[in-house]
């Protein structure tokens, strides 16, 4: 089977946890590419003090849908299993101006 390669473009949150994920399939060899790196303290790169957020919010039935649900998974086990990572899940409220 051919290796695919693939170049991950950022080292924040998303980019990280992305290639985590491809990390732990065959087939793939990965590559990060960013100007700053995890340890890094730049005024640039904000990911030591800036938070993300992840708010599930696709269509159900849709494809968008079941990659929210696939990487919903490892990212709380992330959380749960690596504390010192600061990746932590906070109560949230979610309003709508629907009707």
């Amino acid at each position: 089977m051919l290796e695919k390669n693939v170049v991950v473009v950022g080292a924040g949150v998303a980019g990280l946890m992305t290639a985590l994920l491809l990390s732990k399939k065959q087939g793939y060899k990965i590559v990060v590419a960013a100007k700053h790196m995890p340890g890094d303290y730049d005024i640039e790169y904000a990911s030591p003090w800036a938070g993300a957020n992840y708010v599930p919010v696709s269509i159900n039935g849709t494809k968008a849908a079941k990659w929210d649900a696939e990487s919903w998974e490892p990212l709380a086990d992330f959380a749960k299993n690596h504390p010192r990572q600061v990746c932590t899940f906070r109560d949230r409220e979610i309003t709508s101006t629907e009707n």
